[in-house]
């Protein structure tokens, strides 16, 4: 059982619902096709571009010398990446979430989504 529930709604062109497919939804659909890694996260904050969705996930972890916060946290992006939006490095869409290319030791404090652009803040300031 998942910690965690997304349900989406409305147009589904380029899989901007992450639900698997292009299919418009009248009624909430749940997002249940997460990759493996991202399974162990909750979910912090959601944001809605154009064609895309972006969800931050974060896990409490015991704090080390390494990661004093003992936070960690991964983007969750799906629907249409024809700009680089969804931040996999390809130019494509994606029916259900892929995992954004952030580097695994910044710590992301919130995101957010456009028509064709995403951005991530990080704890120290910093915008990927």
């Amino acid at each position: 059982m998942q910690p965690y529930r997304v349900a989406s709604f409305g147009r589904g062109a380029y899989g901007r619902l992450g639900i698997g497919n292009n299919y418009n939804m009248s009624l909430p659909a749940a997002v249940t096709q997460w990759f493996p890694s991202f399974e162990s996260f909750d979910i912090k904050q959601i944001s809605c571009g154009g064609a895309h969705t972006l969800a931050l996930g974060v896990k409490h972890i015991p704090k080390t010398l390494a990661n004093p916060l003992g936070t960690v946290t991964i983007v969750a992006a799906w629907g249409y990446g024809g700009n680089g939006q969804l931040g996999t490095g390809a130019a494509d869409f994606c029916l259900t979430p892929v995992r954004c290319r952030i580097p695994k030791w910044e710590i992301v404090a919130e995101i957010s989504a456009g028509k064709s652009w995403s951005m991530a803040r990080t704890i120290g300031g910093q915008c990927c």
